[in-house]
């Protein structure tokens, strides 16, 4: 009984996680969305199609680890795309996946600019 219990679950399981999976079409929108956004802000865009993929399988916000959704909508774990580096372009090196409210706080401020930030709030809390 147990046994056929996990692998209904297990099942389900897996038919969810199938059932997330970006499609080769999404993936392929948001590879030329990004590749507009460069060429409007006249950004370098060096993007495989497999990163983009990835990132947009990605589970996990890379800042700051929030289970993330996909979609759309005003949902603030939504996925997003962010350059680490907002001085380089869309690189495979340069961008991750983050919930859209970490993408909107972190706008154009850098990794540096955030963890000055950090450690001077941190110096008003003691």
């Amino acid at each position: 009984m147990v046994l056929l219990f996990q692998e209904k679950w297990l099942s389900g399981k897996e038919d969810f996680n199938m059932r997330n999976k970006a499609t080769d079409l999404e993936v392929a929108k948001k590879f030329m969305q990004i590749q507009l956004r460069a060429v409007k802000k006249n950004l370098e865009f060096d993007m495989s199609l497999a990163r983009v993929r990835t990132l947009m399988n990605t589970q996990r916000c890379f800042f700051t680890n929030v289970i993330m959704t996909r979609g759309y909508g005003s949902d603030e774990n939504q996925l997003s795309f962010d350059r680490i580096d907002n001085s380089k372009g869309y690189t495979d090196a340069n961008v991750v996946a983050c919930t859209t409210r970490i993408n909107l706080l972190k706008s154009n401020l850098s990794i540096e600019d955030i963890e000055f930030m950090y450690r001077g709030i941190q110096k008003h809390k003691k």
